[in-house]
């Protein structure tokens, strides 16, 4: 008789212990969920700011050609700028 209720008396914690378990099992998978729902929006956040940068990167990018020009131009400008300062001061000189 004892051995029987020794062995109820095992089956009753070894049950509380898996309630414990499972208990605690679905706290943590909660928190996982939890975690998982932030990440995913910080992922959506980054992946928006990604998008409009990539996409103002590429409007900088269509300007490139005609800045590049410019600047050639510019260039060809200040150099022969300097070129007629040069030959005016040897002449005046």
């Amino acid at each position: 008789m004892e051995s029987l209720e020794k062995e109820k008396l095992r089956d009753a914690l070894r049950l509380q212990v898996s309630e414990l378990i499972t208990g605690d099992s679905l706290q943590q998978q909660s928190e996982l969920i939890k975690r998982n729902d932030e990440k995913r929006e910080v992922i959506k956040h980054l992946s928006a700011q990604i998008n409009r940068l990539m996409e103002e990167n590429r409007i900088l990018k269509s300007y490139l050609p005609s800045y590049e020009v410019d600047m050639r131009l510019n260039t060809k400008s200040h150099v022969s700028k300097l070129k007629r300062l040069h030959c005016i001061g040897k002449s005046k000189g």
